[in-house]
């Protein structure tokens, strides 16, 4: 049945993708979804492109290990990042009408080789995520699929690859969005699925605090005793903070967040967005800390802990709902998959290569005209 779902969802963004790629008429169809995007889809794909598999596995068996204040403490931090990277950044991105992040400090500093620079460092860069994410959505789905692994990493590539080069940005935009959704709700409705069959809210948080085999895990520091393996609580603060900031810090500025201002329809559209986005983690991670950590109250010795998500969808929540889970969590990773193959391949197309062809091989970088001598450089 798990195995069905995902493959099911599969063949749905690829349905996707294909019906709206036949819309697609020009270059910013293609890269930047017309710059038409209302608040709700550019919101959607923000969030999708953050949230991935990591969250749902590594971050909430980080949460079901005795640390759920301390992942809360950092979220709280990092997701800032977007109302302040699309106030510094976002909105005068969106201005620039460019067609990648590379371009617009091309254009920014009237330079094709920054722009050529910036565009490999976003292709090597983003590349090596690309290659830790699509792994860890084929460990996903090879908890699920009795398949080798090699073949689950084809089928996984093979899903985003097609559905992203079909449509390009506009179709990444809905599917984003379908499955910003989709694992919104399956965090939310599995976690308080868990939360209720403790006996509610209150109930639960008595018993978490209870719990023998993790002391102190709902205390600002987290889990004490043999099992923490986090250091003193000052240490752990630490820790949190400065992940914080330095998350925060790529909300705000990285290539796979920040290009989605550029398909908004306008910059208060992007601005709403980025407070939308703000607002839809922080409930989300409520979820996911606290539940995850709930978990334990269900089954407290799930090894490895990152598999506790995909523990209690398989053997804890109702059928539909368990459904609804893995295939949130398949959703995670694949929307971020899909957002850094389109960045990679957009800069190689539009940045990277341009810069080898003969036509601008020795040509001065973004040449003045007596028509836009007078125009304002982005800032």
């Amino acid at each position: 049945m798990f195995a069905l779902a995902i493959f099911g969802s599969f063949v749905l963004y690829l349905v996707i993708g294909a019906a709206v790629g036949r819309k697609v008429k020009n270059t910013d169809d293609y890269y930047v979804a017309g710059r038409n995007a209302p608040t709700f889809l550019v919101a959607g794909t923000l969030v999708a492109s953050f949230l991935s598999s990591v969250s749902f596995m590594g971050e909430l068996g980080f949460s079901y290990d005795g640390y759920p204040v301390v992942l809360l403490l950092l979220t709280a931090i990092n997701i800032s990042g977007y109302a302040i990277g699309v106030l510094i950044f976002g909105r005068y991105l969106r201005r620039s009408e460019a067609l990648t992040v590379p371009e617009y400090f091309g254009k920014r500093f009237d330079s094709k080789t920054v722009q050529a620079v910036a565009g490999l460092m976003v292709v090597v860069g983003i590349g090596f995520y690309l290659i830790a994410v699509t792994h860890g959505l084929a460990l996903v789905v090879g908890q699920l699929v009795d398949l080798p692994h090699w073949s689950i990493l084809l089928i996984v590539w093979a899903a985003y690859t097609v559905f992203t080069l079909l449509s390009g940005s506009r179709g990444i935009l809905i599917n984003d969005t379908i499955m910003f959704v989709v694992f919104t709700l399956a965090g939310i409705i599995g976690m308080a699925w868990v939360i209720g069959s403790a006996g509610g809210p209150y109930a639960a948080t008595q018993k978490m605090a209870q719990l023998i085999e993790k002391p102190d895990a709902l205390s600002w520091h987290g889990l004490t005793g043999s099992n923490a393996y986090m250091g003193e609580p000052w240490e752990v603060l630490l820790y949190a903070v400065t992940l914080g900031v330095v998350w925060a810090t790529v909300v705000a500025v990285s290539p796979w967040q920040s290009s989605r201002y550029l398909m908004a329809k306008n910059e208060h559209v992007a601005m709403r967005s980025g407070l939308f986005a703000t607002g839809a983690l922080l409930i989300t991670y409520l979820f996911l800390t606290f539940g995850g950590f709930s978990i334990n109250l269900i089954k407290s010795d799930i090894e490895p802990s990152e598999i506790a998500f995909i523990w209690v969808a398989q053997n804890h929540l109702p059928a539909v709902l368990g459904v609804i889970a893995i295939t949130g969590i398949v959703a995670a990773g694949l929307s971020s998959a899909a957002s850094f193959l389109s960045l990679i391949g957009f800069s190689a197309a539009n940045d990277v290569l341009p810069a080898f062809s003969r036509e601008h091989s020795g040509a001065r970088d973004y040449p003045a005209t007596t028509a836009d001598s007078g125009k304002r450089r982005p800032r």
